[in-house]
């Protein structure tokens, strides 16, 4: 089973799989980038890598090299990529508001991050919504319940040239196909 994290007001309480979901309050998230969300909190913060999605990175970090590597584009691309990334991220956050955030505990990826969403009341999520966007794309390996949902929103942002399809379509494209 499954265990999952509510984060609600600097406090964390480990539940069931389908536990409540609570709310963040504005100035206890930030994000890393677009697909790693920071929750504040009393210990340490909470890092939470957006679930089946990756976005290209906006600083300098162990993923930026990986990438540099993958893509063989340049640091400036890359970079310039994940800042129009984030500048997406920024402006689709406020759909969210009031937060509430979802985190399973259970594993943490190669960076020490919890995979975890933001979720509307509607039961729309962030993920989703990026990639919808043209802001990120479904990883490879996508959660069953959860791929044709995500790999139709990317064949359609790619199609409309959403958000870096259309920003930034050679490199954007680049990142991908090399990254698939």
């Amino acid at each position: 089973m499954k265990l999952l994290v509510s984060v609600a007001f600097l406090s964390l309480t480990v539940t069931a799989a389908f536990a409540e979901i609570r709310s963040v309050a504005p100035e206890q998230l930030t994000f890393e980038d677009a697909d790693t969300l920071v929750v504040a909190s009393a210990a340490e913060p909470l890092r939470v890598q957006l679930s089946d999605i990756d976005a290209p990175e906006s600083a300098d970090n162990p993923k930026l090299q990986r990438d540099l590597v993958r893509t063989g584009l340049s640091a400036t691309q890359l970079i310039d990529l994940g800042k129009a990334a984030d500048a997406g991220l920024e402006r689709i956050l406020g759909e969210f508001k009031p937060y509430q955030i979802q985190v399973f505990v259970d594993k943490r990826d190669k960076y020490g991050r919890y995979p975890g969403d933001l979720v509307r009341p509607d039961g729309v999520t962030l993920s989703h919504r990026l990639v919808e966007e043209g802001f990120a794309v479904a990883l490879p390996k996508v959660d069953e319940s959860r791929r044709t949902l995500l790999q139709d929103a990317e064949r359609r942002a790619r199609q409309a040239r959403a958000g870096l399809w259309g920003s930034h379509p050679a490199t954007f494209a680049h990142w991908v196909e090399d990254g698939k």
